[in-house]
């Protein structure tokens, strides 16, 4: 066998391919380890800068709140101010400053009437008098009249002491204006805590800063940025604004929050390089460690190629040289096989490093997300309990091999209490008591001295020190599964977690403290409210302690001259019943009568008011006919025998005095107007033994009348009646005189005219004069004698146009019912009757109460009928007045008779008897009457004459009598084209003459049109054939310089025969004779 020469020497290691390969190592550890650094910087920015937010929100809620409870102070301690007495420290002025130093933030104090009248001015001794405070005077003024309090602008006293206007209504209608402090608003926002180098300020809407705790900062003059400013005016929540530019030019994070109730909004402000301090130095620390890792690894990594891969890559070039000549096999498989496999485990070894590295990462990544997570938990707890159940669900989160753990708390006596606990639900042995801290745990006060680490490791408990700003809140006790599972990074991570609890018990803790202070100042508020009102109290009792001593002061003064007034009140008294007894006797009609007969008895005894009923024999009742009074009972009352005051004195016929009328058993209930009178007399009024009425009197005070009193009305009611018979003889003459002068004067209407409806109406309107108890009436035709249906022609007190289409049959209605007994008749009570009464939709109609009917015969055929009603009362007419009644239907029927007649023959005078429209004699009357008229108020008037072409070939071909149904069924047509109102009239042969009133000429010539097209498009009624018409018009406009109607029947005649020369068939306006 031939031997295998040897192979080339493997050439020495390439300084290329070492660098090359270490570059790469480099590049991808930094590579993998930025895009970690990267997203863990992102989320600790993302988790401060939310917390920054969140802090700032809180931070002007809570400072809103105290500002609006502070103008509410003031505006309690500014009315207090004006409630001890401006007007006593006016006086004083010392008494000014007691109050000044009660109540310090007023600087000046000003009063002013509702409608802004200056009364007071008070002021401190070191404030100088600036006369009266500016202010808008009307929106002030609204607003206190609206019971709110104002807020003026802000403003600088002379002396450079920044304050404001407070207006505020007091209780009795003043309006009090105090110049208040705005120092306690600069306290409130220089204490107000926001990081090292955070504040908060106070500004207007308008962007002026009012209150802040930099005093280089120029109050009222200094604005907010630009970028600011268009938010203010509408500004209702909270809006935060990232990189805003601050006061000095720099970075900001500020939270702009309206203050409620007022005008103004907080700022928070938190510069941007603290904003941002805790994710700037966490990111610095970790960039640290990631480059001091990547370092390591690099360092680490040369020395391990030195050692081990460059000597084979050495060899591996030089076995590639050799691989051309066909020896590497040989090479490798013989010679060099531990170096290969050396080469293959350092990469084995560089593999694994980067996975653990990047494990560490991943797992660093997911603790710092679950602490921000419960960072956020943790801002947004409100109790301890939450804080700590949060803090246990990341503990064991991030620990999934923790047994146990435990949260102390310290008490106030320094001691630690369990505050909560929680054990792994699978834990193998019960653990340790956790109700004390281990033997060997360092004292609690060692964590806040700093002498030992935060975290304290002993086997497999870990204790962990909640520390605050300035002692040690608790402590963390976790307990886990072996000893050497609390590595570095999980007790760093333990440390993060314990200061989180800690910043958020201790941020808990300051809420809590701030809720209990502003508990505490609103109880204060309180008290000070409460002590405002006893003041009050005490001041009203003496107020009416003083005022029931001026009464009895009074009543003792009273009681002296009460025997004095009591001799006067009689003389009064009998003087006016004689000055009564002789205005009695002056009246001559009976209403007029007894109003000054309650007048004078409620002046004689000095009532409220007063009344009188009128006793009806007929019916043996009492009505209600004169009231006087504030809450006087209404007139038409009807009062029984034995009912009510009234009636009883009616059943007794003797005066009746109630004392206590609202609680008097016989007053009428259903009434409320009763309730108002206190005491009432009743008083028979009678001649002899014919009772007349009962006169009352009654008071709505607190007062009776005297048994003195009672007889001197009894007196004056003897003379009442005295008077009121004798005016009812009077009355009765009157009344007998009037009748006949009623018939006197229907018989002189009955012969004055002849025009029916007028007649009628005199007739109805003598009628209803001569019978008092009427206020309606009607007369109502005879439409058709063979259906006896009844129409109405007159009325009179009826404004209800639907009564005029009314139809009474022969059954229906009391006017029927007369016409169908033929006699007259009485309707005492028209809705208790079932046959007269009307239930229709007429309200007028149906409200007739009583009723009186007399028929209309002439020559015993029957005419219609009159009635009469009354809606004010039933039983309201009498005998008499159906026996008047009956005389003015004989007379009505004998003028309908006549004026019939005069209707007829009236009617063949004026109209044609063909076509049965006006003739030309009565048309022509017409049109004279409307030329003067237009002319007299200067309106439009025209004319137009209308003539059938052709007619003389209608009458020859088909006869006179068919011309003639021609000429009446063209006077209908034409009827029907025109206004109620215009004049139609048959001017001659086959020529009609029409005037319209109201027109000028291009309307009158559109009416012409308008017959012409009626005419001609609709044929005539031949018999068996049709007949084709056509009209030629002549139309002329009234004008001022017209003549007289013959100088128009001229022109419109011209007109006419200009249509004819045309063609016919035609309307032409007239404008002047043709060329």
């Amino acid at each position: 066998m031939k031997s295998t020469p040897p192979p080339p020497p493997i050439p020495a290691r390439s300084p290329s391919l070492r660098r090359t390969f270490q570059s790469l190592l480099r590049g991808l550890i930094l590579l993998t380890l930025g895009f970690v650094l990267a997203m863990t910087a992102g989320l600790i920015y993302r988790a401060e800068s939310r917390d920054w937010q969140q802090r700032q929100a809180e931070v002007t809620h809570n400072l809103g709140l105290r500002i609006r409870a502070f103008l509410e102070q003031t505006t309690n301690h500014l009315q207090a101010f004006a409630l001890i007495g401006i007007d006593e420290a006016t006086r004083h002025p010392q008494q000014a400053q007691r109050l000044f130093d009660l109540y310090p933030v007023f600087d000046r104090v000003q009063v002013f009437t509702p409608d802004g009248t200056l009364e007071a001015t008070l002021s401190r001794e070191e404030v100088p008098a600036l006369g009266l405070i500016t202010l808008p005077q009307a929106r002030w003024l609204a607003e206190a009249r609206a019971g709110r309090t104002y807020i003026g602008p802000f403003q600088i006293s002379p002396q450079g002491r920044p304050y404001l206007l407070l207006a505020t209504p007091t209780r009795t209608g003043q309006v009090v204006i105090a110049q208040v402090s705005l120092e306690p608003l600069w306290e409130m926002t220089r204490t107000t805590a926001l990081g090292r180098s955070g504040v908060v300020y106070l500004v207007e809407r308008s962007g002026h800063i009012l209150a802040h705790p930099d005093p280089q900062v120029v109050l009222g003059n200094t604005t907010l940025p630009a970028e600011v400013l268009p938010y203010l005016t509408d500004l209702t929540a909270p809006m935060h604004f990232d990189f805003a530019t601050g006061l000095s030019g720099g970075w900001v994070e500020r939270t702009l929050a309206p203050v409620p109730a007022t005008d103004w909004v907080l700022v928070a402000e938190t510069n941007e390089a603290e904003a941002h301090a805790t994710s700037l130095l966490s990111l610095g620390i970790l960039g640290g460690g990631v480059l001091l890792l990547a370092v390591l690894l690099s360092l680490g990594a040369d020395a391990h190629l030195r050692r081990q891969v460059l000597a084979p890559l050495e060899q591996l070039r030089q076995g590639a040289l050799a691989l051309s000549a066909g020896h590497l096999a040989h090479r490798l498989n013989l010679q060099r096989p531990e170096e290969l496999r050396q080469v293959a485990q350092a990469f084995n070894t560089m593999a694994q490093t980067l996975q653990s590295q990047q494990a560490a990462l991943t797992r660093q990544t997911e603790a710092l997300t679950r602490l921000y997570q419960l960072s956020l938990l943790l801002n947004a707890s409100r109790d301890l309990e939450t804080l700590c159940n949060h803090t246990l669900d990341s503990l064991y989160a991030l620990f999934p091999f923790i047994r146990a753990a435990y949260i102390f708390m310290r008490d106030a006596a320094g001691g630690l209490v369990l505050v909560a606990s929680r054990q792994a639900p699978n834990t193998a042995s019960t653990p340790s008591s956790p109700d004390a801290l281990p033997p060997t745990a360092p004292n609690p006060q060692r964590w806040l001295s700093g002498t030992i680490p935060q975290v304290y490791v002993e086997g497999p408990r870990a204790l962990i020190g909640l520390r605050g700003r300035d002692d040690l809140l608790g402590l963390l006790r976790v307990e886990a599964a072996a000893p050497e599972q609390w590595g570095e990074d999980e007790q760093r991570w333990l440390a993060m977690l314990a200061d989180q609890l800690a910043a958020a018990v201790q941020t808990l803790r300051l809420q809590e403290a701030l809720q209990k202070e502003l508990h505490e100042r609103r109880r204060a508020e309180e008290a000070l409210h409460q002590a405002h009102a006893d003041l009050e109290e005490r001041i009203h009792q003496r107020t009416q302690e003083l005022r029931r001593l001026n009464r009895q002061l009074m009543l003792a003064l009273n009681e002296q001259k009460f025997a004095e007034e009591r001799l006067q009140r009689q003389k009064q008294q009998l003087e006016a019943l004689r000055q009564a007894t002789l205005e009695l006797t002056a009246h001559l009609d009976l209403s007029t009568l007894l109003n000054s007969l309650v007048r004078r008895a409620v002046e004689i005894v000095d009532a409220d008011a007063g009344g009188f009923y009128l006793y009806e024999p007929e019916h043996d009742h009492l009505v209600r006919v004169v009231s006087l009074g504030e809450h006087a009972l209404p007139l038409g009352l009807i009062i029984r025998r034995g009912e009510s005051l009234s009636g009883r004195v009616l059943q007794s016929r003797e005066p009746l005095l109630v004392s206590d009328y609202r609680h008097w058993e016989g007053r009428l209930t259903n009434l409320p107007q009763e309730s108002e009178v206190y005491a009432v007399i009743g008083l028979p009024v009678q001649w002899g033994e014919e009772f007349l009425g009962v006169l009352n009197v009654a008071t709505y005070r607190e007062r009776s009348f005297s048994q003195e009193e009672v007889n001197l009305l009894n007196l004056f009611a003897l003379q009442a009646a005295i008077a009121i018979r004798n005016t009812r003889i009077l009355e009765n003459e009157r009344r007998q005189r009037r009748r006949a002068e009623a018939l006197a004067k229907v018989n002189a209407a009955l012969t004055s005219s002849l025009e029916l409806k007028p007649l009628l109406q005199r007739v109805l309107e003598a009628a209803t004069e001569a019978i008092p108890a009427a206020d309606r009436g009607s007369v109502l035709l005879l439409l058709d004698a063979e259906r006896g249906e009844l129409v109405i022609e007159a009325l009179y007190g009826y404004t209800d146009p639907r009564i005029y289409e009314m139809r009474f049959p022969r059954e229906a209605g009391y006017a029927a019912k007369a016409l169908r007994e033929e006699r007259p008749i009485l309707i005492p009570d028209a809705r208790a009757d079932d046959e007269v009464r009307y239930d229709g939709e007429i309200a007028e109609v149906r409200a007739v109460r009583s009723a009186i009917a007399a028929p209309m015969f002439l020559r015993d055929h029957p005419v219609g009928v009159i009635t009469l009603d009354c809606t004010r009362e039933t039983h309201a007419f009498t005998a008499e007045d159906l026996a008047l009644l009956k005389a003015f239907a004989d007379q009505a029927a004998l003028a309908i008779h006549n004026a019939r007649l005069y209707e007829r023959e009236k009617h063949l005078a004026i109209t044609d008897d063909l076509t049965g429209i006006y003739n030309r004699r009565y048309a022509l009357q017409l049109a004279e009457r409307e030329i003067e008229r237009a002319r007299r108020y200067r309106r439009s008037l025209a004319m137009i004459l209308a003539d059938i072409d052709h007619f003389k070939r209608v009458n020859d071909t088909y006869g006179h009598l068919v011309g003639d149904e021609v000429l009446h069924e063209l006077a209908q047509r034409c009827q029907q084209q025109l206004r109620d109102f215009d004049i139609l009239g048959r001017y001659g042969g086959e020529e009609f003459l029409i005037v319209l009133p109201e027109a000028n000429a291009e309307a009158a010539l559109g009416v012409a049109e308008r017959l012409r097209r009626a005419i001609a498009e609709t044929p005539f009624n031949g018999g068996d054939r049709s007949i084709q018409i056509t009209l030629s018009l002549g139309v002329v406009a009234f004008t001022q310089d017209h003549p007289d109607l013959n100088e128009w029947l001229k022109q419109v005649d011209a007109a006419l025969y200009q249509a004819k020369e045309r063609g016919r068939n035609q309307a032409v306006l007239w404008k002047g004779p043709l060329e």
